[in-house]
């Protein structure tokens, strides 16, 4: 029988879709959640970064979040309790800053857990996921000094309990994306991999075929994209230790100072990293972000990072009208009903 509602909407030449769901959502402010419910999404979910202490997260969120939210239990906070003796952080993409740390710094991103830091990790994320996380999320190139053993070990807590390990690769390109793999495959643990255009960068089409064996042959793995070809994180990350060069691929020039828009030279990269905040990362090519979009089972997500005084990276406020628009309406990369299963079916399962 039909159904009669107190409201009649009428959708005539529009599109009704399920709202979008974005597995990659740093942003977990009110306002941050309103300018996401503008682009079409209805559930947030952090699960790179994830949150420690996860209930008082939790708690902090009901009667403020307008939408449906949810995180993992973040293997980099929990490792920041670690080195100091139990002592939490909220949400970690709001405390990046002081979380991802500078050189020998004393936030445990630089220094090798020993076996009592590697017992109280464990400890942390077991209890987070008792508290309702909704996985194990890792930021391994925000962690320098943790081991693949380390890392192996957290893994098999996400098999022990199946639940997904959602992980930002210890690097970029290829190889690192092979260490997640195999220590996925070792420990039986299902995994999802963040940001796989930025990620993969100029080895994406065979970080893409890596991933479609993978899954061929039987493991539980996929990954996501966002739609813009610069990144953004904070300058002062362990992500910017010596090297940076060769694991990014990028120099002085390809980055961009967000309060400002300059672009640096070695001299000011080396003052602004002593002060800390964000920065704009020139990295990916126009080409390998189509590819990942257009890629079948490839998810639209947003790695969305906050806004603060109206300012953030647009894919905070615009990654899925984007994909509709420019992606699939305008340059006909994907057909539309493709381009909502990558924001609604395929992260809802």
């Amino acid at each position: 029988a039909s159904l009669k509602g107190k409201e009649t909407v009428d959708a005539s030449g529009l599109i009704v879709a399920p709202g979008f769901i974005d597995l990659h959502a740093h942003g977990q402010t009110t306002g941050d959640l309103q300018i996401k419910a503008q682009d079409g999404v209805t559930t947030a979910l952090d699960l790179e970064a994830g949150v420690y202490p996860v209930a008082p997260w939790y708690d902090s969120m009901k009667g403020t979040a307008p939408i449906h939210y949810g995180a993992t239990v973040g293997h980099i906070a929990a490792r920041f309790a670690a080195f100091h003796d139990g002592i939490a952080i909220g949400h970690w993409a709001i405390n990046r800053a002081k979380v991802a740390g500078l050189g020998a710094n004393p936030y445990g991103a630089n220094e090798p857990a020993g076996e009592a830091e590697l017992q109280n990790v464990g400890a942390a994320i077991r209890k987070g996921l008792d508290e309702g996380a909704l996985g194990i999320g890792f930021g391994i190139n925000y962690t320098p000094a943790a081991t693949p053993q380390e890392i192996e070990a957290m893994f098999r807590v996400a098999a022990e309990r199946k639940v997904p390990a959602f992980v930002h690769t210890r690097a970029f390109g290829i190889e690192a994306i092979r260490e997640a793999i195999a220590t996925a495959k070792k420990t039986g643990a299902a995994l999802h991999l963040v940001h796989v255009g930025s990620s993969g960068i100029t080895d994406l089409p065979e970080v893409l075929k890596l991933i479609d064996d993978s899954k061929a042959a039987g493991m539980d793995i996929s990954t996501e994209v966002y739609p813009y070809t610069a990144a953004s994180t904070v300058l002062e990350s362990a992500m910017f230790n010596p090297g940076w060069q060769a694991n990014l691929k990028i120099d002085y020039g390809d980055l961009a100072w967000a309060a400002t828009g300059e672009r640096l030279t070695q001299e000011s990269f080396e003052r602004y990293r002593k002060q800390g905040g964000w920065v704009i990362l020139y990295m990916m090519k126009d080409e390998n972000v189509e590819k990942a979009i257009a890629h079948p089972g490839v998810m639209i997500a947003s790695d969305g990072v906050p806004f603060v005084d109206g300012k953030g990276h647009p894919r905070g406020a615009g990654t899925f009208a984007r994909v509709l628009g420019h992606y699939s309406r305008d340059k006909k990369l994907l057909p539309l009903m493709e381009a909502l299963a990558k924001m609604t079916i395929l992260p809802a399962r």
